[in-house]
């Protein structure tokens, strides 16, 4: 079930299409590809409000906790999405399909780690919805600074960020100035996402993840229990695989469900 609660604002029957068709192909992506089984009271709830100052009118009020930066989020104390509609259409679906990763990543897997969690955030983010096919398109900026980072000698330690803990990542994503943690963690989920072998990976690490929730090091365990080869293999693959041009991925769509197509709109 898809909810969109506009907040001042109207929603035209393109844009809710698109929302419906974006949320839709995550749903079956995680469903077909990753093995997820969704709890049958699964909501998609998203308050979109008309413009940024309405947004941070109602994140200050009741979230005040919330960095003023953010454009978007997912709560997951009350499993919904906080959006605006933002001027540039580009920019205000890539916060829906962003935070909807969150959402329905957080159903199976809590406590997921961050590299992980924003890393196939990142990923579905830059979905074009547009036409029979849904294509995925590389990051490029965040590719470039990678290839930059190779060629240069300064490529992070992949495996020290993926061992991080939540708190740590999230310190050091305040404070780096490269963007450093959500660099690694799209380029590392565009990599696995590449090809079959990579998908089934992140297919069993989320399973992995989702029985094993307390374990600091669940993420290098489930690595050199599922990637062929364990972890240090998957740092040599990747590496391999940065000075190579990423085109996009594209996927067959399925038609929407009468369950995702139902939305409940109120103001």
């Amino acid at each position: 079930m898809v909810e969109l609660v506009p907040h001042g604002c109207n929603l035209d029957p393109v844009t809710q299409s698109k929302i419906y068709r974006g949320i839709q192909f995550q749903y079956d992506f995680y469903t077909q590809h990753l093995g997820y089984q969704f709890s049958k009271n699964l909501v998609v709830r998203i308050r979109i409000f008309k413009d940024a100052d309405a947004y941070r009118a109602f994140i200050d009020a009741n979230y005040p906790h919330i960095p003023k930066t953010w454009i978007g989020v997912y709560l997951s104390g009350v499993n919904e999405i906080l959006v605006s509609q933002e001027k540039d259409e580009d920019a205000f679906y890539k916060n829906i399909f962003h935070e909807t990763s969150h959402l329905l990543l957080t159903d199976k897997v809590k406590n997921c780690p961050n590299w992980l969690n924003e890393g196939l955030a990142e990923y579905f983010e830059f979905m074009d919805v547009d036409g029979e096919e849904v294509s995925i398109n590389p990051q490029a900026i965040k590719d470039n600074r990678i290839k930059n980072w190779l060629h240069n000698h300064r490529l992070p330690d992949l495996l020290s960020s993926i061992s991080m803990t939540n708190k740590e990542w999230n310190f050091n994503d305040n404070v780096s100035e490269s963007d450093e943690p959500r660099t690694l963690g799209w380029s590392v989920a565009y990599f696995l996402m590449s090809n079959t072998k990579g998908r089934e990976c992140i297919k069993d690490l989320l399973t992995f993840l989702s029985k094993n929730t307390h374990d600091t090091y669940a993420s290098i365990k489930a690595l050199n229990e599922h990637y062929p080869g364990g972890s240090k293999k998957l740092v040599e693959d990747w590496q391999k695989w940065i000075p190579e041009v990423h085109t996009r991925h594209a996927y067959l769509f399925s038609t929407p469900t009468e369950q995702t197509q139902t939305a409940q709109i109120s103001n």
